[in-house]
């Protein structure tokens, strides 16, 4: 069981975040509330801008970075619930209306959240919809999608692409690759329609300002988020590796509010409430903006959380590792805190297969000695096969066969009649 973080505003105008924490160590719902003023709010947008603009370094800022989130930390979480929050050692399922926030990377003073232990996002629409949405998959089902550089200017993304392919065909997983100018509008939305396992896409992605929703760039057309809803099958695990795949707005401070659930606005919301057809189990994705530089070590942790799935390791523990790995590795923030996944933290995509068991084989029991019993097809030929009767008795068994007869034919008009 993983402890639960739920962050709500009381109402849509309200400065106030009800924080609800439940842990395996104290199963009682803890409850604290949090009074965010005008001054906080602004302190809060201007400490956003400074976190997005930790990503312009490539293997530098993360001092800095560390310190913007630990100010985050102090102004955003009620004081009741941060020594336990430290204290925690389970995994982490974040609940909240508010998805704008960078809950995963806030600093308690010893380390970002998501490093110290796997964290997972839900959303508040998620649990109740996913169950609705799930339909048994038939066989051959089980095909990943990778669509990779659909405008031909990310040689990374293409390496990238090729590289997961090539890993999960290595494991057994199908896999169809859609590369630069193969990834039209018609290819992948016609892909898109057969059921997947997994869809990968490494390339761009931006916030729309004038249709107030996130967009895919494919190689002649963009993809809405909310066109993209209604097009997918299945219950994929979903990595989108691109730019803004999880953003509601074009910078830190111009967010949409986080309780406007009424459109879908980003990718990832996308995938999660899908439709009729499917919804995603799991979707990794992007807050912010990926700089120039990223772009070369991204494609590393991409496959390094795919290499970890592959090893059956949940979702949650497998992006918490692959942070930690890029941090060792002296790259910096704008590697490995954009991420977010939308799961069950304990999901595991590619799970232990059972062990064959061979039992013995068993035969079946003989089958009794059936009898050949010759029945007649009629009460005439009952008839005409018993003794002989006298003329009474004749009379008796002709007027039973009669009433029989009539019970027979309004019994068919009755079920005539029901049946329409």
């Amino acid at each position: 069981m993983a402890a639960t973080l739920t962050v709500m505003r009381l109402g849509a105008e309200t400065a106030v975040r009800r924080f609800f924490l439940q842990t395996q160590k104290s199963p009682a719902v803890l409850t604290a509330d949090k009074h965010i003023g005008p001054e906080d709010a602004e302190n809060i947008r201007a400490l956003l801008v400074d976190y997005a603009r930790c990503f312009a370094g490539y293997e530098v800022d993360g001092p800095s970075f560390a310190l913007t989130c630990q100010v985050l930390w102090e102004l955003l979480v009620p004081d009741p619930l941060k020594a336990l929050l430290k204290e925690l050692d389970e995994t982490l399922t974040i609940m909240t209306d508010d998805p704008t926030l960078p809950w995963e990377v806030l600093h308690d003073g010893q380390d970002h959240l998501a490093l110290r232990r796997a964290v997972a996002r839900q959303m508040p629409v998620q649990r109740q919809m996913a169950p609705l949405l799930r339909v048994p998959l038939g066989e051959g089902d089980a095909a990943a999608l990778v669509i990779a550089d659909p405008r031909c200017d990310l040689p990374s993304a293409r390496q990238q692409g090729d590289a997961i392919a090539e890993l999960l065909t290595r494991h057994g997983t199908l896999c169809e690759i859609l590369p630069g100018s193969d990834a039209t509008f018609q290819m992948v939305t016609e892909s898109l329609l057969r059921p997947r396992s997994v869809i990968h896409y490494c390339g761009h992605a931006h916030y729309d300002d004038d249709r107030g929703t996130s967009v895919l760039c494919l190689h002649d057309r963009e993809l809405p988020a909310d066109a993209l809803a209604g097009l997918f099958k299945g219950h994929p695990l979903v990595f989108l590796n691109a730019c803004y795949s999880d953003s509601q707005g074009t910078s830190p401070s111009e967010r949409t509010p986080g309780g406007a659930y009424r459109r879908v606005q980003s990718l990832a919301q996308a995938f999660l409430i899908g439709n009729g057809g499917g919804a995603a189990d799991a979707v990794v994705a992007s807050m912010w903006e990926i700089p120039e530089g990223g772009e070369r070590a991204a494609p590393s942790l991409a496959v390094s959380f795919y290499q970890a799935l592959l090893e059956h390791q949940p979702v949650g523990e497998a992006l918490r590792r692959c942070r930690c790995e890029a941090r060792e590795q002296g790259q910096g923030p704008m590697v490995w805190a954009p991420y977010v996944v939308y799961a069950d933290p304990s999901f595991v995509p590619f799970g232990v297969p059972e062990p064959a068991t061979r039992e013995a084989a068993v035969p079946p029991p003989p089958e009794p000695p059936r009898r050949d019993v010759a029945r007649p097809r009629s009460l005439q030929d009952v008839l005409q096969g018993a003794a002989p009767l006298d003329d009474s008795a004749r009379r008796v068994f002709h007027e039973a066969l009669r009433h029989m007869e009539g019970l027979e034919q309004r019994l068919l008009t009755s079920i005539h009649l029901l049946v329409g």
